[in-house]
């Protein structure tokens, strides 16, 4: 069954036909309705190829992700809401174009070809190092995007932004161990803005509660990796031992801080009670059960393709 056929049972033209299955307004509104219903009766489908071809729309969505050299997928999380965001796509009829995208070393071009190239109507783009002359570059080149997790700066006012609060998330951080009774609480994380921000929101709840919690009591990580987590705890023990609480930056490494302290015979949470960040999947089933603040995904998911 093609168009051609369908315009002869009708007896109208096959362009009009390809109009009217395509809701254009040049078809009076009776004869559209007239053309699908004999499309549907003799089972034609509408090519979504062509009609992207015809149209200009491909119902098709862009899902750019930030690529950090010292991390896979941003420690499991930017994974997991890949998958949350492209399933919120689908059930709104959308199919997802995902790329990852190294903002330092690739040209503002090659972030929006797939947009000047036709291939997606809208951008939806992860990055808390997204800066505002990269925004500014792409929505030069389209209106159509979304900007997630972003650094909460001035600029973002701006833009269509969901925003995601990590210096809350570090503050009820501090307050899970100060509520368990940590006096001595530390900080283990990246070098990283978005990490530092978690700190700061550590240090700040704390500061508010009377614990004392300052430079002293933070240690860097050279990549956000389990084996960079792992090994930094494991040569730091006799340090790590002095504090009973431990705020580390992800779950994948606070899980590496673990079991670190766990091989070298410390007590968790008992001596040493450890708090992650992101919530992913996973960390209810490591033994014992990593504390962690929820970082939300299908919320975020919501929000960004609503």
């Amino acid at each position: 069954m093609n168009i051609r056929r369908i315009a002869e049972i009708a007896g109208t033209s096959h362009t009009t036909v390809s109009r009217a299955l395509n809701d254009s307004p040049l078809v009076a509104e009776t004869t559209r309705e007239r053309i699908r219903a004999i499309a549907a009766r003799m089972g034609y489908q509408i090519n979504a190829g062509a009609r992207s071809l015809s149209t200009g729309i491909r119902n098709t969505v862009g899902l750019l992700y930030s690529l950090h050299r010292t991390r896979q997928l941003e420690s499991f999380y930017t994974a997991q809401l890949l998958h949350h965001i492209a399933a919120a796509l689908t059930a709104l009829g959308f199919d997802t174009m995902i790329e990852g995208f190294d903002k330092d070393e690739e040209d503002v071009a090659s972030i929006t070809r797939i947009v000047r190239q036709k291939k997606v109507d809208g951008l939806l783009l992860i990055g808390y190092d997204v800066t505002e002359q990269l925004a500014h570059e792409i929505t030069a080149v389209t209106d159509r995007c979304v900007f997630i997790n972003p650094a909460h700066e001035a600029w973002v006012e701006h833009y269509p932004t969901v925003i995601i609060d990590h210096h809350r998330g570090g503050r009820i951080a501090a307050a899970a161990l100060i509520d368990r009774g940590c006096t001595r609480p530390a900080t283990i994380s990246e070098n990283d803005p978005q990490f530092l921000v978690r700190v700061s929101g550590f240090r700040a709840e704390c500061d508010e509660r009377g614990v004392a919690c300052d430079d002293h009591d933070r240690f860097v990580l050279p990549g956000g990796s389990y084996g960079d987590a792992y090994e930094t705890a494991s040569t730091r023990i006799a340090e790590l031992r002095a504090h009973d609480g431990l705020f580390v930056g992800s779950d994948v490494t606070a899980v590496g801080v673990m079991n670190a302290l766990l091989d070298h015979g410390v007590r968790v949470p008992e001596e040493v009670a450890v708090v992650g960040y992101d919530d992913i999947d996973w960390t209810a089933y490591v033994r014992p059960a990593l504390t962690t603040v929820h970082q939300p995904k299908q919320e975020v998911a919501d929000a960004a393709t609503s």
